[in-house]
């Protein structure tokens, strides 16, 4: 509801029902959909996208697909399932992949970046570094690196018996590796983690208060983007944020409690020389990885960037639109990408109207 009001208070109008969606459909050719929900094989609640799509381009109503979800491969297989006619992808990795692994037409690709990055090169670290000073001024920074955990303790454990007690193993585990006399920590807390109880509040050592900042989901004035600039190294367990973090020059490291976690759906990662992969056992592991990783200067010999989101010039949302105004304008004929039937658009009008 919070998502519709603000879609509402932006201008933007909000339809549940297919019969009124299939207003895009009159004078079709000035229309095109934009969809993030169009896949065959990712989420069971991407069914309703694919119908309103292949509905749609039945009346000859153009439509495009944005990438959601980064790199991991789950993410890639359901993106080449998208319905639309044009994808746009975030960098030149999944481009590379959707035509090798899944045969994803190339014409059918837009590599535009990511436009929710647009912002990073406005922030200033500098400013990054009063606000968390002004927020909790007894978080004490001074001579030592900054470890960003992003991650959550809500859903990653989910299928697990023990689910609970996981969560609780991996935050203890986490703070008894960490040697804050060198290093102090900045914990971001997913939107969906619980606040009550707070689990990383919770098992929190009282002797290393000073040392850790936690932002609950409530304190929104420093975003995910802010805190990669100014970290040292990003703790995560299997998330975008890992890629991100890639992207920004940073050392990750993926902390998980054994092969079986999330985190293997982020091998792939390993491609980049700063990104590496723990376990809770051997216990002294964590605590020399992440030692390790402050200490090795990041290797940025490969291009990170251009691999997760083309470039990082501020301009990703500007080439997305660029890219769907382009294929509002063209008019050349369809047929190559569309199935034999959907590229009879008058007919099928007709078919459905009587």
């Amino acid at each position: 509801p919070a998502i519709e009001a603000e879609l509402i208070a932006n201008g933007c109008s909000v339809d549940r029902h297919l019969p009124s969606i299939l207003k895009l459909c009159v004078r079709s050719k000035t229309k095109l959909g934009l969809f993030c929900l169009d896949q065959r094989h990712f989420y069971q609640h991407h069914g309703v996208g694919v119908d309103v799509v292949e509905t749609v381009r039945k009346f000859g109503v153009k439509t495009a697909s944005i990438q959601h979800g980064g790199t991991r491969q789950d993410a890639v297989q359901g993106l080449a399932s998208s319905v639309s006619d044009v994808i746009l992808v975030w960098g030149e990795r999944i481009y590379r992949e959707l035509q090798a692994q899944y045969q994803v037409a190339p014409e059918r690709l837009r590599i535009v970046g990511n436009h929710l990055h647009d912002r990073i090169p406005k922030i200033d670290p500098e400013q990054v570094r009063a606000q968390i000073q002004q927020l909790a001024p007894s978080f004490r920074t001074q001579g030592k690196k900054v470890v960003l955990l992003a991650t959550c303790l809500h859903s990653e454990y989910v299928n697990r018996d023990n689910e609970q007690e996981a969560y609780r193993q991996y935050i203890q585990h986490l703070y008894a590796s960490l040697d804050f006399s060198q290093v102090c920590l900045i914990v971001k807390m997913h939107p969906a983690d619980s606040v009550a109880p707070n689990l990383y509040a919770q098992y929190l050592p009282e002797a290393v208060q000073n040392s850790v900042l936690i932002l609950d989901p409530s304190q929104t004035q420093l975003d995910i983007y802010s805190l990669l600039l100014v970290c040292d190294l990003l703790v995560t367990r299997a998330s975008t944020v890992a890629e991100e973090a890639l992207m920004l020059g940073k050392s990750v490291v993926a902390f998980d409690l054994d092969q079986s976690g999330p985190s293997s759906a982020y091998l792939h990662l390993k491609e980049y020389g700063q990104f590496r992969i723990v376990y809770q056992d051997p216990a002294i592991a964590l605590c020399e990885t992440v030692l390790s990783a402050l200490e090795t200067p990041v290797d940025l010999a490969q291009d990170v960037t251009a691999d997760m989101t083309y470039r990082l010039d501020g301009r990703s949302c500007d080439r997305a639109v660029d890219a769907l105004l382009n294929l509002l304008k063209t008019d050349d004929d369809r047929k190559s990408l569309l199935s034999p039937i959907e590229s009879r658009p008058t007919e099928i009008a007709s078919e459905l109207c009587q």
